[in-house]
């Protein structure tokens, strides 16, 4: 089985692209914490299709996010070589963070909405 479940922050913003056959794409970086006294680690990963679409929508530098995916390795020729790249296909996404930081960073949040005053308990009738 090759599953990868990742939690960690953005460490740049995703670069998101359309393929020459329409698909589209998005490279990028989870920092993910490494526990106390060692370096983070930066994970390199891709999506796919609607996946790619949603990071590219939603995630900055910075945001938190849960993904799951499997590890793949490309293997390409250069003039040095035959050169590996490790990296996580993301098949999930899922957004991390608090709702309230969620709804002030998104479009629309919480703009416009009005406040009211606390209700009393006791006028309840129930």
């Amino acid at each position: 089985m090759n599953l990868v479940v990742l939690k960690g922050r953005l460490a740049m913003d995703p670069e998101v692209r359309t393929t020459g056959s329409g698909k589209t794409v998005s490279h990028f970086t989870v920092a993910c914490d490494a526990g106390k006294d060692r370096p983070a680690d930066f994970i390199s990963c891709t999506a796919w299709d609607k996946t790619a679409e949603l990071i590219g929508k939603w995630f900055s530098k910075g945001k938190e996010i849960l993904l799951t995916g499997s590890v793949k390795v490309s293997k390409y020729e250069t003039e040095t070589g035959t050169r590996y790249k490790t990296y996580v296909l993301t098949s999930r996404i899922e957004f991390c963070g608090s709702r309230e930081a969620k709804a002030n960073e998104t479009p629309g949040g919480l703009e416009g909405l009005e406040e009211y005053a606390p209700l009393d308990d006791s006028e309840l009738p129930f």
